[in-house]
């Protein structure tokens, strides 16, 4: 992630990273700060842009981009056999939704379903309901990772 957000915005702003101790034990925090010509990111996306929803290749590039940031591939033993699936969680329903309709028009199978409502879950506070959005036949998931241009050097390694 630090190689990846010095190569992208290090020209741009300040990028630093910074140890901590995470829930689970050791992590880093990656961060950057831009320059004013990146304010036009400033307002959220809360849908797919209806020409990016149209069209199989701006949807892949879209969707490509918001699984770098927001979205994991896993592979694990599931009782006896391999088992594999890709999942993004988020508190933007319209988003989330809107991914699972473009994903479901190319023909996927996605499970979607709320993970947490709003307040506290499992200890953590949500400022809004939690969806999930997954995808769990083997073949689509492989067949959805050859589609995306993920850049992300965790992501790639993942597959």
């Amino acid at each position: 992630m630090w190689r990846l957000l010095l190569s992208a915005f290090g020209k741009n702003g300040r990028v630093n990273k910074t140890p901590a101790r995470g829930k689970y034990g050791f992590e880093w925090m990656v961060y950057a700060y831009l320059d004013r010509s990146f304010d036009f990111l400033l307002p959220k996306t809360v849908s797919i842009p209806k020409a990016y929803a149209e069209r199989d290749d701006l949807f892949l590039s879209f969707l490509a981009g918001y699984i770098d940031a927001e979205g994991s591939f896993r592979v694990y033993l599931n009782s006896t056999h391999k088992a594999m699936s890709f999942r993004i969680n988020s508190e933007d329903r319209s988003l989330l939704k809107d991914i699972r309709d473009g994903l479901r028009k190319m023909g996927y199978h996605v499970y979607w379903a709320l993970a947490a409502k709003r307040g506290l879950h499992r200890g953590k506070r949500y400022r809004r309901s939690l969806w999930t959005l997954g995808m769990f036949r083997e073949s689509e998931v492989i067949d959805l990772i050859r589609r995306l241009a993920v850049r992300h050097d965790e992501k790639i390694r993942q597959v």
